[in-house]
């Protein structure tokens, strides 16, 4: 889709300010794979048979080296993890704020420390004498999602919650409760006043009169405050579901904002694309109540906009750590309070390696000649034109 409109839709957007970010993912996902991009040779020592691997994007906009990408973010949480009882937390930003996020990517950040900041203020308020003397701190992973299944603009703060407290003296305590209406009414203060304060200090292209008038009327619909999720489930007993849901959310995180099974059509004659997506509100409906399965037919400029406006800008940090799970901690606990064992993450990094990726989900190993034979990597063969050599 991209190869075929990419350079139609730049002509139809000269007019408007693209990203550099949205220039180099899509340019390099459209030269993945590509022969004049470089190779690596493989080849027989016994029968001279070979193998050529093209060289990848590296981009995680890209399907399959963004698979690459979200399964090396999964392993570097699931390093973290120890094996607390977790839970899955949820930060949205009220609908009349989002469109500012857009605006200004930086505000991006500023949701980032709103949540830490909610979840460390609440921490306080349970026991400020406690929580000055023993130091005491949290151990979360944030995430952010900008995206709903829709595709539209919609940031958002999935958190992994360990539901402990470290203090000073390196022990551990719980901290199951979590109250709710604080934690919405809390992250809307601290988000709203966060981002005033940015505006007032950053050369932005924010109206802060604009802001500051939607803020009001954000305050006036949402006078619970903005949407918080954090239900409890029995995972002290349940590690597979905290693994489950550690790597759940960390691909998530770095997912495009749709997957290929959800492209229903592709129609090149009338420029259109037809997808679908199930409607988030469908999770708690009944079966008579459900609106069932959406199908949007739109054209492929559009269906374009809406993937692009979800690549970040570079070095941009879509997953922190926050607390006991930062690299600031001084924690340091043994490997047997890990949630996986140095044989699990191990077993993880094996299946990133090319080869070994294809042996283990399909059971074929690309360099095994016919012969029977390993095929051996040939650097005189290979072609690397970006180093420059022939």
């Amino acid at each position: 889709i991209f190869k075929e409109h990419w350079d139609e839709f730049l002509i139809l957007n000269k007019d408007k300010v693209i990203r550099p970010s949205i220039l180099e993912n899509v340019s390099r996902m459209i030269k993945c794979s590509d022969m004049n991009e470089g190779f690596l040779y493989f080849e027989c020592p016994n029968c001279g048979n070979f193998h050529i691997k093209t060289m990848t994007c590296k981009s995680r906009f890209g399907p399959s080296c963004g698979k690459k990408y979200r399964d090396k973010i999964s392993i570097s949480v699931s390093k973290k993890l120890y094996k607390f009882p977790h839970r899955q937390l949820v930060f949205t930003i009220p609908y009349e704020l989002r469109k500012y996020f857009r605006l200004d990517r930086k505000l991006l950040s500023i949701l980032f420390s709103s949540v830490n900041k909610t979840l460390t203020d609440f921490l306080k308020s349970k026991a400020n004498k406690a929580y000055t003397k023993e130091h005491r701190q949290l151990g979360f992973i944030s995430f952010l999602h900008t995206y709903g299944r829709d595709m539209k603009w919609h940031p958002h703060i999935h958190v992994l919650y360990a539901e402990r407290f470290l203090k000073n003296t390196g022990n551990f305590g719980n901290f199951y409760y979590l109250d709710f209406e604080v934690m919405r009414k809390t992250f809307l203060y601290n988000l709203t006043h966060n981002m005033i304060i940015y505006c007032k200090s950053h050369n932005t292209n924010i109206n802060l009169k604009n802001l500051r008038q939607t803020i009001s009327e954000v305050y006036t619909r949402c006078k619970d405050g903005a949407y918080f999720y954090g239900k409890q489930g029995n995972y002290e007993y349940s590690i597979k579901s905290v693994k489950a849901m550690a790597n759940y959310i960390a691909r998530y995180a770095s997912h495009p904002a749709i997957s290929e099974r959800r492209i229903l059509k592709w129609d090149k004659l009338n420029k259109t694309i037809t997808w679908f997506y199930e409607p988030h509100e469908d999770d708690t409906k009944t079966e008579e109540e459900k609106l069932g399965k959406q199908i949007i037919t739109e054209s492929v400029f559009d269906f374009i906009k809406r993937l692009i406006i979800h690549i970040p800008d570079k070095s941009f940090q879509q997953i922190r750590y926050y607390g006991f799970y930062s690299n600031k901690s001084k924690t340091s606990l043994s490997y047997s309070t890990k949630l996986f064992s140095t044989k699990d993450i191990e077993h993880s990094i094996l299946h990133l390696e090319w080869k070994f990726g294809l042996l283990f989900s399909f059971g074929y190993n690309p360099l095994l000649c016919e012969c029977g034979h390993e095929m051996i990597y040939n650097y005189d063969k290979s072609y690397f034109p970006k180093a420059g050599i022939p």
